[in-house]
């Protein structure tokens, strides 16, 4: 049986050269795919930045007198996210600004990048970063903080047996595909999972002035565990509406969310990016 399956596969292999020879592929074919080949190396080169380092929105100002003091201001414009500069030639990028995302968006960008220009002027906007509240959720934790002008104000994490240890799969996923949870380890997740999801809602109704003056909110999790968070007993709907524009992803990757991931997300929202391409 062994040496009739090597037979086969020989057989099998001989037969594809023949077909290969006998059906050449056309040099045009591989001289295109290769100039497409190269054209998009070229371009992934072109849009990767040479230099690439971050910086605190306190020090935006001065980041932004640094890059425009050897270039003329008329090479800038503005978007939705800071500002970019370009050859004015070629219309080449060379340089962009990502600003934090605390600052975003400006009111008057031309205005902002005006002003911040003239090292006596005073700017409004960087005074303070505003309030805003972060809510990391999953199938087994919670946390939840809120930030005034860079400094933690309130910050909680909570934690709850919800996912089956063996399995690694959590009591929300199981139910979903036909589980029944009649087990006795099953009831105890089931209501473990209610628990959670009900003190998270709880403490943000605790925090509700705080969560009403916030100017941003930042969020991460499945469409199932924010389900369970406004299908809480507490009214999260009068206090932060699940379609508030508000509301914005995070921008990181939050797996379980801990103490550690509140300062990563703090750090991720109060820093902004300069990118050099030129």
């Amino acid at each position: 049986m062994l040496q009739y399956q090597r037979f086969a596969c020989r057989s099998a292999a001989q037969e594809f050269d023949a077909w290969i020879r006998a059906n050449p592929v056309p040099r045009r074919g591989l001289q295109h795919a290769a100039e497409t080949q190269q054209s998009e190396a070229g371009s992934a080169s072109k849009s990767k930045p040479k230099k690439h380092q971050t910086y605190s929105w306190r020090n935006t100002a001065e980041v932004l007198r640094q890059c425009i003091q050897h270039t003329p201001q008329e090479c800038w414009t503005h978007h939705a996210r800071g500002f970019t500069c370009c050859d004015a030639s070629t219309g080449a990028r060379l340089r962009e600004v990502q600003l934090p995302a605390v600052l975003q968006p400006l009111q008057d960008p031309a205005g902002f990048m005006a002003r911040s220009m003239q090292a006596a002027e005073e700017l409004p906007e960087l005074s303070r970063c505003g309030t805003f509240l972060a809510v990391l959720l999953s199938a087994d934790s919670a946390a939840l903080a809120v930030w005034k002008d860079g400094d933690f104000v309130r910050h909680k994490c909570l934690t709850g047996y919800t996912v089956r240890k063996k399995a690694g799969k959590a009591q929300l996923t199981y139910l979903r595909r036909g589980g029944s949870g009649s087990t006795v380890g099953g009831g105890i997740r089931r209501r473990e999972t209610e628990r959670l999801f009900n003190t998270a809602a709880s403490r943000l109704s605790e925090w509700r002035q705080d969560v009403l003056a916030c100017d941003k909110a930042f969020f991460s999790g499945t469409v199932r565990v924010w389900n369970e968070l406004y299908g809480a007993d507490a009214d999260l709907e009068g206090i932060i509406s699940r379609r508030d524009s508000r509301w914005q992803h995070v921008g990181v990757s939050v797996r379980r969310p801990r103490s550690a991931d509140l300062q990563r997300v703090f750090w991720h929202a109060s820093h902004g990016a300069i990118s050099d391409y030129g």
